[in-house]
């Protein structure tokens, strides 16, 4: 009998340990990728997470500084408006204006200044033209008990008529009595009455070092304008250059040489100016540089210096530099060569036109040949003139 099912068509036994060990081997390297796609996708929440917290903080950043420009504009924009009402006599719209400007950017450049000013013109627009007695000076200071208004008032009026120091007491006796009172108010007329009284100490009352205090004290309230920036900058040269006096006359010529011509008549507690200590300040240099036998560039400073004014030693060192920067030299006679009649011979140094007289040709004798007559007879030889004598007797 035959098997129905054809040998080909059975099931193939297959080994179990086979089987399993074929399926270890396909799931091991599936195990083995698993960490690597966890942790790429770790770098991937953190590099998402990285973006999205620093396109925040540009946005951030942005957004402030669209709110830094938009808060600058506007208080560029009242500061201006504000001017303009000062102009109108709209003095009422510009204080408002300056107070918000001052709100938006304390520091805004003239805001303070301007505001001082127009505080000023109220009070000037407001009290009668009487005029104020000046109050009895007094040995010791009392306690001033005024308001704090009346304080502010007459701090405004001393500022007005540009009385800086009695305007600070003022401010200080303000302060003393109440330190909240207007504070933003106060500081600008500190920083004004500081920056004014600092400029009038260094341009008009030779009083350097103090002036230079005041400008540095009224800087901390807010920043000086230009020209007091300069004038502290001069009176810090000054200063320096004349340090240096009877020192190093170079760095004096150097230092004054920078300053007379910004501020000719800035000077110190001596009073000499700046110009008065350039001109001095060129001659002790030239005097030394005679000292050291540089002759030509003495003279060059001591003619700078006498430009300026005339001086009896520097004119008398200017002439001793001068012999000795240009000595007279000692050069030969030049030859004068003999002049031949008719002739003029070219000389060395300056032309001279010579004349010479026309000469008077000689007449040269004519001698003539006398040929004696044909009836001559011939006087042999040896014989005597008498001889012939008597021949023609015969």
């Amino acid at each position: 009998m035959t098997d129905p099912t054809p040998e080909e068509n059975r099931p193939v036994s297959q080994d179990p340990t086979e089987e399993i060990t074929e399926t270890n081997e396909t799931i091991e390297p599936r195990r083995r990728r698993w960490p690597w796609i966890l942790l790429g996708v770790l770098v991937l929440l953190i590099g998402a997470g990285a973006g999205s917290l620093f396109g925040y903080q540009t946005g951030m950043a942005m957004r402030l500084d669209a709110e830094g420009d938009q808060l600058a504009s506007e208080a560029s924009h009242q500061y201006d408006l504000a001017v303009q009402d000062m102009n109108a006599g709209k003095l009422e719209n510009a204080l408002r204006r300056l107070e918000y400007v001052i709100s938006l950017d304390p520091d805004f450049p003239g805001a303070k200044e301007k505001l001082t000013e127009l505080m000023i013109a109220q009070q000037l627009s407001s009290t009668p033209s009487t005029p104020t007695p000046e109050p009895t000076p007094t040995v010791a200071p009392t306690p001033d008990t005024r308001s704090e208004q009346q304080l502010f008032d007459e701090a405004l009026r001393l500022m007005a008529g540009g009385d800086w120091g009695g305007a600070l007491q003022t401010l200080d006796a303000l302060r003393n009595a109440n330190i909240d009172y207007r504070p933003v108010d106060v500081d600008g007329l500190y920083y004004i009455s500081l920056m004014k009284r600092g400029e009038q100490k260094i341009l008009v009352d030779g009083s350097l070092e103090n002036g230079i205090y005041d400008l540095t004290l009224a800087e901390k309230i807010g920043p000086l304008d230009a020209d007091a920036v300069n004038y502290r900058k001069w009176a810090r040269m000054y200063l320096t250059a004349a340090s240096y006096w009877d020192v190093d006359w170079e760095k004096v010529v150097v230092y004054f040489a920078d300053i007379y011509p910004a501020l000719p008549s800035l000077h110190d507690s001596s009073g000499i100016t700046a110009t008065e200590r350039y001109r001095k300040g060129l001659i002790g240099y030239g005097i030394w540089l005679m000292e050291q036998e540089r002759w030509c560039d003495a003279e060059a400073q001591l003619n700078a210096a006498l430009a300026f004014a005339e001086d009896p030693q520097a004119r008398m060192s200017l002439d001793e530099a001068t012999k000795e920067c240009h000595p007279p030299t000692d050069e030969p006679m030049p030859e004068v060569p003999t002049a031949t009649v008719g002739t003029v011979e070219p000389t060395v140094g300056p032309t001279v036109e010579t004349t010479v007289a026309p000469t008077t040709p000689v007449e040269t004798p004519v001698v003539t040949e006398v040929t004696p007559p044909a009836d001559a007879t011939a006087v042999p030889d040896g014989g005597s003139p008498g001889d012939s004598g008597d021949a023609g007797q015969d």
